[in-house]
């Protein structure tokens, strides 16, 4: 007999935990909210590509580091006219930025002390090479102004 009262039990629970599951047109109705989301994505999309243009017009201010043995960082660069480049002395000693033109000096920098930048804006076309402290050996750099 106990056996019987607790097959009973058991089928009230199956059934009871069946009925309290919900029906399939409640299921249907859940994807309708998904569909308001690709919305807010694209805002979403929209706003990260606005960040992404002005994250390209922030990088679009060239910057050169100085280094230790006269290199740079980067040490080739290719811009168009109108811009500039702004070099940034991360090297422990004073520097002068020297840029040449066509076998001639073009532009000197003011000396810079560790941390000091320097600006320059290139108008016309051409290829450049700029050199740190001429009187020290130390590699050449160039600029390509489209």
């Amino acid at each position: 007999m106990k056996l019987f009262y607790a097959v009973i039990i058991w089928l009230m629970v199956l059934v009871s935990a069946c009925a309290q599951q919900p029906s399939p047109t409640t299921q249907a109705v859940q994807p309708a909210q998904p569909q308001v989301q690709p919305v807010e994505e694209q805002e979403t999309e929209a706003a990260e590509e606005a960040k992404a243009e002005v994250a390209e017009e922030i990088s679009a201010v060239n910057e050169v580091r100085i280094l230790a043995n006269g290199a740079f960082d980067p040490d080739a660069l290719s811009i168009k006219a109108g811009d500039s480049v702004t070099w940034i002395n991360t090297h422990s000693k004073d520097s002068v930025i020297i840029i040449f033109k066509d076998g001639r000096t073009y532009q000197n920098s003011k000396t810079l002390r560790p941390g000091d930048k320097f600006e320059h804006e290139f108008k016309s076309s051409g290829s450049y090479q700029f050199w740190r402290n001429i009187a020290f050996a130390g590699d050449a750099a160039t600029i390509n102004v489209q």
